[in-house]
């Protein structure tokens, strides 16, 4: 079970420093972003990374799968840019790929018990 909480934790993590690199350290642009965008990604991509980075932790697959589907649309949108911006559609993939594990790895443990 330690596999898919580490996956879990690790990607949401690495979404998150990706995201506010991008978000406060752009290498494309010389001006800071606008509250707005900051408003968009926080609720689109920040939010749910927060989320599967706290359901991993307690080991709960319905939140991460949540958060998976929840960033998905904004990181396929992001994956049709040109740059840097495009890789971030691999963190919903990889929140759906933990929340898997989890529910195979928690259905497995279940169903052993007798």
């Amino acid at each position: 079970m330690n596999a898919p909480k580490v996956l879990g934790i690790a990607s949401s993590a690495g979404a998150l420093v990706y995201i506010f690199i991008f978000m406060f350290f752009n290498p494309y642009t010389g001006y800071p972003v606008a509250p707005d965008t900051i408003f968009i990604l926080f609720f689109l991509f920040v939010a749910p990374s927060v989320l599967a980075f706290r359901s991993s932790q307690k080991a709960s697959y319905l939140p991460l799968m949540v958060s998976g589907v929840w960033c998905l649309p904004i990181t396929i949108y992001f994956s049709f840019s040109p740059g840097l911006f495009k890789w971030l559609f691999i963190a919903p993939l990889l929140f759906l790929l933990s929340a898997a594990l989890m529910m195979i790895f928690i259905t497995s443990e279940e169903g052993t018990e007798i």
